[in-house]
């Protein structure tokens, strides 16, 4: 079994996560090696960790998919796919607590996998920033590459994300998701 195999499945096993040490324990592996495949695995989007004191927690991530949207789910890819194409997007998604995806209009380079991992880090980020900042309550994120951006606007755990073009105006597209979060706890709170 390579080391890859070993480390997840000693994750795999472990119900409330495994430190380093254990890791290195149950698998006989280095902790250099360790530490790289765990880091692997969190960019991949395959593991991650939870803080407990001053340890971390390692545990695999498990996904939740979104295949077929029916009822709510239809509803809310129909107003993604107004925003993505109102606003010029090349994607946009609703997600729900730590990145399970609601209903989503991808770009073509990313899948579901990616999309659950990308939002749960800026929801961690956002929410971590704003705590030790002491601004109270994560409300809003803007993250800009040479090749669009990535706007994300929190409704009370409820979490929009707009993928724009790198000639994309914000400003408007942050009037339009503002807009379309209303109609989205609309569609949510309905029966």
């Amino acid at each position: 079994m390579s080391r890859e195999d070993r480390i997840l499945e000693a994750l795999k096993e472990s119900e409330d996560g495994l430190t380093i040490q254990e890791v290195i324990r149950k698998t006989g592996i280095s902790k250099t090696a360790a530490i790289k495949y765990l880091a692997t695995f969190k960019m991949a989007g395959k593991a991650d960790f939870v803080e407990s004191g001053p340890t971390r927690l390692w545990r695999l991530v498990t996904h939740k998919r979104v295949k077929k949207p029916s009822g709510k789910g239809g509803i809310l890819r129909s107003l993604l796919r107004e925003l993505t194409e109102r606003a010029d997007l090349t994607g946009s998604a609703i997600l729900k607590g730590e990145g399970v995806v609601l209903a989503a209009v991808l770009p073509k380079n990313m899948d579901y996998d990616k999309l659950e991992t990308l939002a749960s880090s800026l929801m961690r980020a956002g929410v971590r920033s704003i705590e030790l900042a002491g601004m109270e309550r994560f409300e809003e994120m803007t993250v800009k590459g040479s090749k669009g951006r990535i706007l994300a606007l929190n409704e009370d755990g409820t979490f929009l994300i707009a993928f724009c073009k790198p000639d994309t105006m914000p400003g408007s597209v942050k009037l339009e998701m503002e807009e379309l979060s209303k109609r989205i706890r609309e569609a949510l709170d309905s029966k």
